[in-house]
């Protein structure tokens, strides 16, 4: 692995591929979000919570199904920041 690698390196070189491989964005149906930006969820009058972000959100017909973050070489899986998790939502 090369420990240089930065996050977008990682999405072009390792995530990109694979999704492709898989069938993402290829199969019709399926699509690849990238760099999604949610409003966030919705809050008593009306108000807006903090936004997030993801950089993929794959979804099938429509419906949302996954997100991945990517992140740099030599960072481990467990190296995520909470709002990530919540990305899911959007």
């Amino acid at each position: 692995m090369n420990m240089t690698e930065t996050e977008a390196d990682t999405r072009a070189n390792r995530i990109d591929p694979v999704l492709r491989e898989a069938g993402w964005g290829v199969v019709e149906g399926s699509r690849i979000h990238r760099e999604l930006i949610c409003p966030g969820r919705i809050l008593a009058g009306g108000q807006r919570g903090t936004p997030l972000a993801a950089d993929y959100v794959l979804s099938y017909r429509g419906r949302k199904l996954a997100v991945i973050e990517a992140k740099r070489a030599g960072l481990g899986y467990t190296t995520v920041r909470f709002t990530d998790i919540h990305s899911a939502s959007c």
